[in-house]
This record gives structure tokens, C-alpha cells and sequence, in this order.
């Protein structure tokens, strides 16, 4: 269970430090092929809504920056 945290913790340390634009483009990617497996599972794929989706996060955490630690 140790190892496991150790891994968050890592992981969590490592988002954290990314920089604005890194952010958002990860989250983005990370919410269209997470909604694009869902598609693929459910048995409708459908291209447009991952693609949309991803975009659309990357523009608002881009926009509202909410890895910005208050200082």
C-alpha cells in the first residue's frame, strides 16, 4: 500500500509542476480518450464528442489555470 501512495505521490507531484499550457493539454487528452473508450464501449463510436470534449477542457483549464497555487 506504501508503493502505491509513493506512486501518487509522484504522480501528484509531477502534475503539479507542469506548467499552464502542459496542463491543459493533458487533461484534454485525458478526457478524450477516456470519453472515446467510453464510446467504444457503450458500442456507438463516436469521433466528434472525445475530440470536443478534449478541446473544450483544454481551452477552459487553460483559460482558468486551476493549477495555480495561491501564493
Amino acid at each position: 500500500m506504501d508503493g502505491l501512495r509513493q506512486v501518487y505521490r509522484r504522480l501528484d507531484n509531477w502534475v503539479w509542476g507542469l506548467s499552464r499550457g502542459k496542463y491543459a493539454i493533458l487533461t484534454g487528452i485525458i478526457a478524450a480518450l477516456c470519453s472515446l473508450v467510453i464510446t467504444f464501449a457503450l458500442g456507438d463510436p463516436n469521433y466528434g464528442f472525445p475530440i470536443g470534449i478534449g478541446l473544450s477542457l483544454t481551452i477552459l483549464y487553460y483559460w482558468s489555470n486551476p493549477n495555480q497555487r495561491e501564493e
